[in-house]
């Protein structure tokens, strides 16, 4: 019998790497099994996520936002608007009022917009495609006349793209190039790009790149370079269900695949699978939820909002799942609400990430203590450690501390060896508002995992780790 020399529990930067994906005896030690509404941002530190803020009013409750979107125009930007799309009405935030703009919108319908020459464009793929100069004027047909009901729009090399309408779902058309008076037009009958029709897969998003427009199918995904040049079959494997996940962002273009429970990165050739750590939450993604996968950024991650989940008969609701792009950390967050639209909003004075929820609300994101009034409840499950080094070893803790900021209150918890059940948690007891809160404990076992869950409206919770202060160790080779 040995005695355990002094181990501390610190680091836990690396974020989620869950157990099903990498062995435990291969796990890094600065990795975690599951982070609940925790962020990796402080190296070495595990600190709890700022909320959300009602952005205005809420417009209806119990119903979805279907469009959001910043129109941004040149110059002085005096008619820079957000705007928002809700059962049959186009707002756009005047103040902190959600003001009506269009209506007689065909209810339930997802909205899409670009901005090109000076105005948003919308389509919803039954309605008129119209646009707003963002002045006191109403939408028009200006520069749209005779273009196509699509449901996904986008500009690319001076030309408006618009793809898939009720008729021809594996359609893309073009405009005419800009004219030196800033204007296009559209011929519907020549002007068009087929991507591979009659093979059982509809366009299902759209979106620029620095070297081609792109065409996402469920399962595929082709490039268009120019109006007279494309891919003749898809190039690329992967695709996705929902253009709304697609996103942007000084790395590249980040999008959801549903087919292979992934995310993936395209910056200008073959996409790179990035989320391998999580591909256990990923596979809970229902189908319900395909569709309706929604992503955002700021200024280093990417979000997507993805529905409620099942990993191991424990639910997870509205779960959304943060990527660090400088990093390459995961984690995961859960609200009160399922997120359905998100943008990247510049009021002139701030610059911050926008969605839009199930409940008719527009928020802030990443602004608040609670959110929009809902405490956050946060969990962290640590990876399995040796404590000896030697998994044969059966070992004993005696004394342990918990080092963390303003989490009193927190349940302190562990599992040893393989739990017949594997949600039992034993308990430690509560953290209290000393920062190394001392646990004196009888814990005994082979290897040993620890979970710390709590509640938080107020400034926010930093977790440091622990540190086992004393135990013994049986050294099976004695």
């Amino acid at each position: 019998m040995k005695k355990l020399p002094i181990i501390q529990l610190r680091d836990q930067s690396g974020g989620i790497i869950h157990e099903n994906v990498v062995d435990d005896f291969l796990v890094p030690q600065s990795s975690c099994n599951e982070a609940i509404n925790l962020h990796f941002d402080t190296m070495g530190a595990v600190k709890s996520r700022p909320g959300t803020t009602l952005l205005g009013n809420q417009i209806s409750a119990g119903t979805d936002i279907l469009g959001l979107h910043q129109f941004l125009d040149e110059g002085a930007g005096s008619n820079d608007k957000l705007v928002a799309v809700h059962g049959t009405v186009a707002y756009y935030l005047s103040a902190s009022t959600w003001t009506s703009k269009r209506t007689g919108l065909t209810t339930g319908l997802k909205a899409r917009f670009t901005n090109f020459l000076d105005r948003i464009m919308m389509v919803n793929g039954t309605d008129e495609t119209l646009g707003w100069d963002g002045g006191a004027g109403s939408f028009d047909t200006t520069n749209l006349v005779s273009a196509p009901k699509g449901h996904f729009i986008d500009n690319f090399r001076s030309r408006a793209w618009i793809a898939n309408t009720d008729d021809n779902p594996s359609r893309a058309w073009y405009s005419t190039v800009v004219s030196s008076a800033g204007a296009i037009t559209w011929d519907t009958s020549e002007q068009f790009i087929d991507a591979s029709p009659g093979d059982g897969e509809d366009i299902t998003g759209i979106k620029k790149s620095p070297r081609a427009i792109l065409l996402f199918k469920p399962t595929h995904t082709y490039r268009i370079f120019s109006y007279n040049e494309a891919d003749p079959d898809p190039q690329i494997p992967v695709g996705t269900y929902s253009n709304e996940s697609i996103v942007d962002t000084k790395a590249g273009i980040f999008f959801h695949d549903w087919q292979n429970a992934a995310f993936h990165l395209y910056a200008g050739s073959m996409p790179t699978e990035i989320s391998k750590p999580i591909k256990p939450y990923l596979e809970g993604v229902t189908l319900a939820n395909r569709n309706d996968v929604a992503g955002w950024k700021d200024t280093d991650h990417v979000y997507w909002s993805a529905g409620d989940i099942t990993l191991n008969g424990v639910t997870f609701s509205n779960v959304v799942f943060r990527y660090t792009i400088s990093t390459q950390v995961w984690t995961i967050y859960s609200y009160p609400t399922q997120f359905l639209v998100g943008t990247y909003y510049d009021d002139g004075l701030t610059l911050e990430p926008i969605i839009g929820d199930n409940d008719g609300n527009i928020q802030r994101f990443n602004l608040g203590n609670t959110d929009n009034g809902t405490p956050i409840t946060y969990s962290l499950v640590t990876k399995w450690h040796d404590l000896s080094g030697v998994r044969s070893n059966t070992d004993t803790i005696t004394k342990l501390s918990a080092l963390h900021r303003n989490g009193q209150g927190a349940k302190l918890q562990y599992q040893v060896d393989f739990p017949e059940r594997e949600n039992s948690w034993e308990s430690i007891g509560q953290l209290e508002k000393v920062p190394a809160h001392i646990f004196d404990t009888e814990i005994t076992g082979k290897r040993i995992r620890f979970r710390l869950s709590g509640v938080s409206s107020g400034e926010p919770f930093v977790y440091q780790g622990i540190e086992i202060l004393k135990g013994f160790s049986e050294d099976i080779a004695e």
